[in-house]
């Protein structure tokens, strides 16, 4: 069996995928591929069907308008950017999840939500005024939700589309019709992937794998198994190769590891 090699390999082709691939490039990464299991002209997962909308922490208004440069004065002033606080973010994470939520990870989201948006700024992200509601000529916002990725309502592809011409300026290899079959290695040390492709099925080496391709929802028997009766019957709505096969392998590794003496 063939056997390639890469400094980083990214699982997925969605935009936390992306995000992954070039935050690796970023802090030095010589080599960093990405394995999207779809074919090209269906690459993204479900942010693909995304309108992208961005929950994150801001001072207000002048803090936004960096955002949106190309903006006039007089458009921008209609905006209601009264700002979003840490407390208001963690009080609507908990109202949402009445309760049910991981308080360090909610802790970790909101507090790096503002730098996470400022990043994709600076490595050139487009951004828009998000959906809101005009009312006497004035705008007002979901609070929180105040700019997405340009494109509209149907902005996931657009932002995409933003992540792959970053991703190719720096480099970043995007193998398509590319399918994991297997995580090499243990419980204490994942040193790579076994890929299946249209022409091969090859290992790939590397020195750090990381999963961004956990969703399941194109998975009747996963949906009924973790999301109760009937599951299995819904319409679902967004990637077909959402199947959560890769997310299966991680939690074999993690009951091996949790099994291991």
């Amino acid at each position: 069996m063939t056997s390639k090699h890469a400094s980083v390999v990214v699982v997925g082709g969605g935009s936390a995928a992306f995000e992954a691939a070039v935050a690796a490039r970023q802090g030095g990464a010589p080599s960093v591929i990405m394995l999207e299991k779809a074919p090209e002209p269906e690459f993204g997962g479900n942010a693909r069907f995304s309108h992208t909308g961005f929950r994150f922490v801001y001072s207000g208004a002048d803090e936004i308008r960096r955002f949106l440069p190309e903006m006039d004065s007089a458009t921008f002033k209609t905006l209601q950017l009264p700002g979003y606080a840490p407390e208001d973010f963690t009080a609507d994470l908990m109202r949402v999840t009445r309760g049910r939520i991981n308080k360090d990870l909610a802790e970790v989201l909101v507090n790096e939500s503002n730098g996470a948006i400022d990043w994709m700024r600076e490595l050139g992200i487009q951004w828009e005024p998000a959906g809101s509601v005009e009312i006497g000529g004035k705008r007002y916002f979901e609070p929180g939700i105040v700019i997405h990725p340009t494109g509209g309502v149907g902005g996931g592809v657009s932002q995409l589309n933003q992540w792959r011409a970053i991703a190719s300026r720096m480099g970043i290899e995007i193998y398509f019709d590319s399918r994991v079959r297997e995580l090499l290695g243990n419980d204490r040390h994942i040193e790579g992937v076994r890929v299946s492709d249209g022409r091969e099925e090859y290992e790939l080496r590397a020195g750090a794998v990381i999963l961004c391709a956990g969703g399941f929802q194109a998975n009747p028997e996963m949906r009924a198994r973790y999301l109760g009766a009937n599951a299995d019957l819904m319409k679902v709505r967004g990637s077909r190769h959402d199947t959560g096969e890769v997310l299966q392998m991680a939690l074999v590794v993690t009951a091996i590891r949790s099994a291991s003496p």
